[in-house]
């Protein structure tokens, strides 16, 4: 899992763990590594996955690039630690994605600004790894405008819009999906996809 501090790249894995929503009040109530799991990546074993097959989840929580310039710095294939010692405390983000199958790009479904960096950072960086991995866009906290308003059609709107433009200018996009960790929507068939 590829994207932004605060999308909710590690309350996708803590649903799909403990199938369970996140709770409305964890994030304000406690450090968000209280839901985080013990460890960097969370293995399944092959005999509770529908294809039967052994899946590693990564959410990347090392250092975040800012902009188009640091993306060269981020993609040496040296260690980068964290300045978190207990996360990503030696793995690059360059070798992330180069041991992924399958990219799940997570950005806040209510933040422009986190969905302009896909275009602007994600991308580009995961392009310039020289990988051909398939990328799945997910559109998380799709709860938060799940209200009628007329704000709400416009956000509505327009992220489908996103999904079609970006879909059309990256051919490794084959997916893209809209989750909510507090609804459990579509938290498993985003799994199964990758």
């Amino acid at each position: 899992l590829l994207g932004d501090d605060n999308v909710g790249r590690t309350s996708l894995i803590y649903s799909l763990v403990s199938e369970d929503v996140v709770p409305p009040s964890a994030t304000s109530t406690y450090p968000i590594d209280a839901f985080r799991p013990n460890t960097d990546d969370i293995s399944i074993p092959p005999e509770v996955t529908r294809a039967r097959i052994p899946t590693v989840i990564m959410d990347y929580c090392g250092r975040q690039p800012m902009n188009a310039d640091e993306i060269d710095d981020l993609l040496l294939p040296m260690e980068c630690p964290s300045p978190n010692p207990l996360l990503q405390s030696s793995r690059s983000l360059y070798s992330c994605i180069r041991q992924a199958h399958v990219i799940c790009l997570v950005y806040a479904f209510d933040s422009r600004e986190s969905r302009d960096r896909l275009l602007t950072v994600w991308l580009p960086l995961i392009d310039r790894s020289a990988t051909t991995i398939p990328i799945i866009l997910v559109a998380n906290k799709s709860d938060l405008i799940a209200d009628r308003s007329e704000e709400a059609t416009h956000l509505n709107q327009d992220n489908r819009e996103f999904f079609r433009l970006t879909m059309s200018k990256y051919s490794r996009i084959e997916a893209c999906i809209e989750t909510s960790t507090r609804t459990m929507k579509n938290i498993s068939e985003l799994f199964y996809s990758a």
